[in-house]
């Protein structure tokens, strides 16, 4: 029932948005003084107006009249119909309208202006006759299901809740009541003139009910002289905007990624014409937050409890969706029937990594299609679209509104794509397009382009400036060189990400000056061409109130230090403005706008190899500052007074300053500390790679959590004294003293490059959680510290998570026992170390939470404690290049239980697993360079490990391995094998056959191995890979043709690979790669190749880097 309402609230929706059109000003202005005057489309506006009339008395009967449901579906379809032919008539008079308008600006030669010809009229003439024709059907069906014009109903307002509660169907409320009883009969000091006891849930939870309890609850009438029930109506007003619904939401500021992810899909909306026109002076895109917004606090979104600045759909709401949308949607997915109604308008999919003519060829015949629309959100991996699917099937939707191609590799669009004409919004971010074919600007609809982070794009279409109805043109992220000429011409304009002054006058900087509706963020790069500080103040910077966010480039310096310093200058923003960058700037001092006290939103602000400059602006007065960068200014010496500026007696400087981060500033030298109440919430502080640094530290800042400090060689001072650092990061910076009254309560701690002995500083620091020690050759011997100290010891690391040591020659050994709440263990480079350590009178116990241990280069350990490590929680164990160690730890199989991954990489003494084998969760086993191990490996007893789905074995030179595998030695259940430098291997045994569980499959560098089983490999692979081999010559005999579920294969570097087998491939084959394969390549060459007919049938093929898609 739901459904079938909403549904019919939607094409009653859809239908005035259409009458709304009919009666536009384009519209019919369009049809004056033409041959049918308009006559034909009034005769159609009626029909419409008929029909919508009759429409809530067949919403009503629909859901008991099969005959009215199927009647509404087909009008449905009629009216979309209607509304592709208006907006036709719409485009064609927008289009005259625009080639008009193009032709009499400046510096245009003057061509004939191309206007509706007799046969558009013509054509536009018998596609309105049919129209009418249809819709006069319709109104005789729906006489004859005897539908009426009855009084439309508001069912956006619902009944009026009243008191009266049946409490015998009440369950489980009795805590909830009992809690809010006590807030409501508290006379506590808050007390003010009323006070409000918010119940709040999403719909349905019985937020009402519960309500009503307390309502009648005879306590409430002894406690209230007064009583009443109202019910306030679902209508409200909602004045925020994109940023503030999601921070409203969860209580933090919003994602970049997730607000830009909300900012498309408004723009979709609009796209499909899905938002009303607003009737006051709010843009559509404010009406589309609003719209967010009410959906949002009627639960139709929800927060998403993973990620807070993200929102999810119930399964629900989404099932009831898709039912209201019935055949006008159709989404692709694995398993669905592959057919589609010709109904459908609106296009969803997930993308594929190779995505073919096959998959989308379902959608072919769908020629009124509006939406294609890619869901997939994945940022990683490589996606590719075949050229036939833009140039037979995309390009052939003509009433598209909306095309989603976001990271696929696509270098080009065809031509073709100026037959869209109706098309709103093109999604091509984050592909390889390298250049818009002119027709793109015959798209003369089109509202949102993003091109964001399209890397080799450098130029756009000159008559892009046709586009006068663009919204958000996003080019972040391109290598645009110049603007086109006139791009003040696209005043409706609201994003405009960045704007590149070229060399060249006709991208003049001064057309910004006409872009008064941009908002948002907007970077402008290229100002070093921009000629003199009266060319700049005519952008007018300052009367763009909505821009947010900021950045100012110059590309290269100019050598006129004077026309910068006058360029920054006009180029004064709005005071709205909350982040701003500067980068490369070339003039000698900042302008007075820079720091003033005005800029009272500023909350971040960046200043980048701005190298002239000899002094900082006075920014401790900017208010609202929460983050400051200063990097690569190597003109700035001293940071003095002038930066912390005129604040007054009732105001610090950097009031709100929580991170300030200084970056390789080469010359700096003096920081002047005030200790004045500076930084009050300072939260992080950076100083990185300043080299002459010699002054001191701030001391008063009692707010910080997190100081790093790198490469600051000449800097001598101690620590700030704050008890409220919790990450403490200290890096070549030797002069630092490591104080630790200060910072006793620190939980990160970093050390690097301290070539001093230290061991009594970091004993006190009991609030330890991870401590990462490297280079620091004369760090304290554990060992020795354990002789002098036990007792103290064991009370030092009481919090200690995560240890590293890094190339620490002094350490010999590490006493486990201290650790009590270990989970993470490295220990790397550090020459001396010769082994583990369990102290006597310390319990075994302290070893149960350790989860990983490493141990890498350490060429003289030899030996881990007698017993074994009693480690239950042990999931992962890696030695590297630990030349003396002969035997791993004792019992593995019974101590270490949760072992699943243990990896053995050149250490080649050791000659055997333990006695009693490894632990049965075992599940990947990598082996390197272990050349007495491998040798002994028929007695490895992997078959008893029922868990071990990954084997790697990879040798050296001297490797011993001739045949592989033999019998008994991989388990069944092994899901991925992989072979490599196995440098004396002859053959593969027929016994990789037998491995059923088998998915994954690499073989790499065996240069005697000629060729693959002739028994064949298991059907169960997935994925093959073969490289570096050069003496395998055929595949033929191999059975590849057979494994029924392989979809990846890749052969490269096969110099001698004459062919691919006779018997060709197999049928799954998804993505096969080829590359250094000589005597391949020209066999595999498409139609034309002797090999070809044997691949023909793989969607995705790449051929040293060509790729070739069906």
């Amino acid at each position: 029932m739901a459904e079938a309402l909403v549904g019919g609230a939607v094409l009653s929706a859809t239908l005035q948005v259409l009458l709304d059109r009919l009666a536009s000003r384009e519209v019919i202005n369009f049809f004056r003084g033409r041959k049918h005057d308009g006559r034909l489309l009034k005769k159609m506006k009626l029909k419409l107006i008929g029909l919508n009339k009759v429409l809530n008395d067949a919403e009503n009967k629909q859901i008991m009249d099969q005959g009215v449901k199927d009647w509404l579906d087909e009008l449905k379809d009629a009216v979309y119909h209607a509304d592709d032919l208006v907006d036709e008539i719409a485009t064609e008079a927008l289009r005259c309208k625009v080639e008009a308008e193009y032709q009499s600006s400046p510096n245009q030669v003057r061509a004939p202006i191309s206007t509706s010809t007799d046969s558009f009229d013509s054509e536009i003439e018998s596609k309105l006759e049919e129209m009418i024709d249809i819709l006069e059907d319709f109104k005789k069906e729906k006489d004859e299901l005897g539908l009426r014009e009855v009084v439309e109903q508001n069912w956006s307002h619902r009944l009026p809740t009243t008191s009266l509660l049946d409490e015998s169907c009440v369950y489980g409320r009795e805590n909830d009541k009992e809690e809010i009883m006590k807030l409501l009969l508290s006379d506590g000091e808050r007390r003010t003139a009323f006070d409000v006891v918010p119940i709040v849930g999403m719909g349905g939870v019985g937020k009402t009910t519960l309500a009503k309890l307390l309502y009648n609850d005879g306590r409430v009438d002894e406690h209230f002289c007064m009583k009443s029930w109202v019910c306030v109506s679902d209508v409200f007003d909602v004045l925020r905007v994109t940023r503030t619904v999601v921070e409203a939401v969860t209580g933090r500021a919003s994602d970049a990624n997730d607000l830009n992810s909300l900012q498309e899909l408004v723009s979709t909306w609009i796209a499909e014409g899905f938002l009303e026109k607003p009737k006051s002076n709010k843009t559509m895109e404010e009406r589309g937050y609003e719209c967010f917004h009410e959906l949002l606090s009627r639960s139709f979104f929800q927060r998403s409890n993973a990620k807070p600045s993200r929102f999810v759909m119930h399964d629900l709401l989404h099932d009831l969706a898709e039912s209201v949308v019935g055949d006008f949607y159709y989404r692709l997915e694995d398993g669905k029937p592959h057919s589609i109604s010709e109904k459908v308008r609106h296009f969803s999919y997930v993308r594929g990594q190779f995505d073919g003519f096959e998959k989308f060829k379902v959608i072919k015949d769908a020629k009124y299609l509006r939406t294609f629309l890619q869901i997939d959100r994945r940022t990683y991996g490589q996606w590719r679209l075949s050229k036939r699917v833009l140039d037979e099937i995309l390009t052939s939707l003509t009433h598209l509104r909306l095309l989603s191609l976001p990271r696929y590799q696509i270098g080009e669009l065809p031509h073709t794509i100026g037959n869209l004409i109706h098309l709103r919004f093109l999604d091509l971010s984050n592909t390889l397009i390298n250049h818009l074919p002119e027709s793109v600007c015959t798209l003369c609809n089109l509202e949102t382009l993003l091109l964001y982070n399209c890397h080799l794009l450098t130029t756009l279409p000159a008559e892009i400036v046709k586009l006068i109805k663009l919204r958000v043109l996003d080019l972040s992220g391109t290598n645009l060189k110049e603007m086109p000429m006139q791009i003040s011409r696209l005043k409706d304009l609201q994003q405009l990400t960045a704007f590149v002054v070229g060399k060249c006058s006709g991208s003049g900087f001064n057309e910004l000056k006409e872009l008064h509706r941009l908002h948002g963020t907007i970077s402008i790069s290229g100002l070093e061409n921009v000629t003199s500080g009266s060319n700049a103040l005519e952008a007018k910077m300052r009367e763009k109130k909505q821009i947010e966010k900021l950045a100012l480039e110059w590309g290269s310096t100019t050598g006129d230090s004077q026309n910068e310093t006058d360029v920054l200058e006009k180029l004064d923003p709005h005071t709205n403005l909350e982040h701003l960058k500067i980068k490369n700037y070339g003039g000698t001092r900042f302008p007075p706008w820079l720091g003033d006290q005005s800029f009272c939103y500023m909350v971040s602000l960046r200043m980048e190899n701005c190298n002239n400059c000899f002094s900082l602006p006075p920014l401790g007065q900017l208010c609202a500052l929460k983050e400051l960068t200063i990097s690569r200014m190597s003109g700035i010496r001293n940071v003095g007074q002038e930066f912390y500026g005129e604040c007054g007696s009732l105001r610090k400087p950097f009031e709100s300053l929580e991170t300030l981060s200084f970056e390789e500033m080469s010359e700096w030298v003096d920081w002047c500390i005030l200790d004045a109440g500076e930084f009050p919430r300072l939260q992080k502080l950076e100083i990185i790679k300043c080299p002459k640094l010699i002054g001191d530290l701030p001391k008063k800042v009692p707010s910080l959590v997190r100081l790093e400090i790198k490469a600051c060689p000449e800097l001598v001072a101690s620590l700030p004294r704050s008890t409220s650092i919790r990450k403490l990061v200290l890096k070549e910076c030797q002069g630092i003293q490591l104080e630790s009254q200060g910072v006793y309560l620190v939980e990160t701690l970093q050390i690097s490059g301290f070539a001093n002995e230290f061991a009594s500083e970091l004993l006190t620091l009991t609030n330890l959680k991870e401590l990462k020690v490297e280079r620091c050759p004369r760090l304290f011997s554990f060992s020795e510290l354990v002789l002098q100290l036990p007792k103290e010891m064991s009370n030092c690391y009481t919090s200690l998570e995560r240890l590293t040591l890094d190339g620490c020659e002094s350490l010999i050994s590490l006493p486990l026992g201290f650790f009590p709440k270990l989970r993470y263990l490295r220990i790397e480079q550090c020459i001396n170390f010769e082994t583990l350590l369990i102290p006597d009178g310390i319990e075994l116990q302290n070893l149960q939470l350790l989860e990983s241990l490493s141990i890498l280069f350490c060429n003289n350990m030899v030996s881990f404690p007698r017993g074994g490590l009693p480690s239950p929680k042990l999931s992962s164990l890696w030695f590297q290049s630990c030349k003396k160690l002969e035997a791993l730890p004792e019992q593995m199989h019974t101590l270490l239980p949760s072992l699943q991954q243990l990896s053995l990489s050149d250490c080649p003494e050791i000659d055997s697993f333990p006695e009693g084998g490894l632990p049965t969760k075992l599940g990947a086993l990598h082996i390197w360079n272990c050349k007495k191990l491998v040798g002994g490996r028929r007695d490895w007893g992997l078959q008893t490990l029922p868990s071990l789905t990954s084997f790697l074995l990879e040798g050296e030179s001297e490797d011993v391995v001739e045949s592989f595998p033999e019998e008994g030695l991989l388990p069944s259940t092994l899901e991925s094998l992989r072979i490599q430098n196995l440098l004396n291997l002859k053959s593969l045994n027929n016994r990789v056959f037998r491995l059923g569980s088998l998915r994954n499959m690499h073989i790499s560098n065996c240069p005697q191995l000629a060729s693959l089983p002739d028994e064949g490999l298991p059907s169960t692979l997935v994925s093959l890979h073969i490289q570096r081999m050069p003496n395998l010559k055929s595949l033929n005999k191999s059975g590849l043709h057979l494994l029924g579920s392989l979809k990846y294969m890749q052969i490269r570097h096969c110099h001698q690979l004459q062919s691919l087998p006779e018997e060709g491939l197999p049928a799954s084959l998804f993505e096969l790669q080829i590359q250094g394969c000589p005597l391949l390549k020209p066999r595999c060459r498409r139609e034309e190749g002797a090999d070809w007919h044997k691949i023909a049938h793989v969607p995705g093929i790449s051929i040293d880097g060509e790729t070739i898609l069906d």
